[in-house]
């Protein structure tokens, strides 16, 4: 599977991190699981644009049988399964929640072939498999949308934060 591993840091969030590190494990998993996958949104969109857009077209030509016109269609080549698998696939471990984004396994398993390409192939009876040529697509919307991402999480933790603070709040008031 095509990965780019990228680490999110929060700068200029201390004052947010450390309040959200003073709330219980299960509470922050309840801030920080939406705010992820609210900020894996855009990247998610922009592989899929940039998938669409690297995707190979064929254009053929045919006579139509109502109108007898010479018109052009155009085709996508493939079963569209890598489109189909971009997705987002959360895991929580022991204190840290991980996020990836991008081709998911079984439909992306050929994504690594199509992000990074390939050198020329045979096979052991000598018969040529070609070439394919490197067409990045998650790299890219990492880069393109690595900052609406980290900013989209930063303001859906603040607002996490400041709801479960205002429900502490009304707790003790209670009490």
């Amino acid at each position: 599977m095509a990965t780019s591993l990228v680490k999110l840091d929060l700068l200029g969030e201390k004052e947010l991190i450390a309040s959200l590190r003073r709330l219980p494990f299960t509470v922050q998993r309840k801030i920080i699981k939406p705010a992820v996958r609210k900020g894996a949104r855009p990247i998610r969109s922009q592989m899929r644009k940039n998938l669409k857009r690297k995707l190979q077209r064929r254009t053929t030509q045919e006579v139509s049988e109502k109108t007898g016109k010479l018109r052009k269609r155009t085709i996508v080549v493939g079963t569209g399964n890598l489109l189909r698998s971009i997705g987002v696939r959360e895991r929580v471990y022991t204190g840290a929640f991980h996020i990836s984004v991008g081709p998911l396994w079984p439909l992306g398993a050929h994504a690594h072939l199509f992000e990074f390409g390939t050198v020329p192939r045979q096979t052991s009876k000598g018969l040529n498999r070609g070439v394919m040529p490197a067409q990045p697509f998650t790299a890219e919307a990492f880069r393109m949308r690595g900052r609406q991402s980290a900013r989209a999480i930063a303001k859906a933790i603040r607002d996490g934060v400041l709801r479960e603070a205002a429900k502490e709040g009304a707790r003790s008031g209670r009490g």
